[in-house]
């Protein structure tokens, strides 16, 4: 979650993350993968017939694209805590968001939000909200429409302004 506020990130971008998407010198990540429900349909479309969770490596021709986050220090930080979490507990994973069987899944993780959230005693906040957040805070700094849509991965700048 706290993750989440320093990056913007979609849900399905951030159950993508792997240890080698950090540059720790330049401190960027490079968002280049998404997960996303595919949903099967039998051919009247009627009924679901399957449901899966996939990761879709993205080119720039992808739904979203690739691009570059600025990680704060904080957001630097918050990954340092999680890489010492994972040795103390002998977990070992290519993936940035893991439990003791393996990647997190998108749900999974918007579940887990909401009950932080419930915990806390503040209003059950999605992970699509903590995005609007970050949009929002990074608006009342005085960023420009056109470079917030460029840092949260927004096609066009009137997503961004909406």
């Amino acid at each position: 979650m706290l993750f989440t506020f320093q990056t913007g990130l979609r849900v399905g971008e951030v159950v993508a993350l792997k240890w080698s998407d950090i540059d720790y010198d330049d401190k960027t990540i490079r968002i280049s993968r998404f997960e996303r429900i595919q949903k099967e349909y039998t051919e009247d479309f009627k009924k679901l017939t399957h449901c899966q969770q996939v990761i879709i490596d993205c080119d720039t021709k992808g739904e979203f694209g690739e691009r570059i986050v600025d990680l704060t220090d904080d957001a630097l930080y918050i990954l340092k805590l999680l890489k010492e979490y994972y040795e103390s507990e002998s977990m070992e994973s290519e993936w940035l968001f893991v439990n003791k069987n393996g990647r997190i899944h998108n749900r999974a993780m918007d579940l887990r939000i909401k009950r932080y959230f419930r915990l806390a005693g503040i209003k059950e906040k999605s992970m699509h909200k903590i995005r609007s957040t970050y949009i929002s805070l990074l608006r009342d700094a005085g960023m420009s429409f056109e470079k917030i849509a460029e840092e949260v991965g927004h096609k066009s700048v009137i997503t961004t302004m909406q």
